[in-house]
């Protein structure tokens, strides 16, 4: 809900790809953390957690 509220967070996005990454919906997590990086390029997390998910 936060995100319609707010939908230009990185930090939500990033978030909310963390939740779908622990409940292993991999596509969803990509997606999101692709919109994270797209508000933020610097965002670590979510460039480390996009590799993870590439190997």
């Amino acid at each position: 809900m936060a995100l319609y509220i707010y939908p230009t967070s990185a930090n939500l996005s990033d978030s909310l790809a963390e939740a779908y990454f622990h409940n292993e919906d991999y596509q969803n997590a990509i997606l999101n953390y692709k919109k994270s990086l797209k508000l933020n390029p610097e965002n670590q997390n979510a460039i480390n957690r996009l590799k993870q998910l590439k190997e």
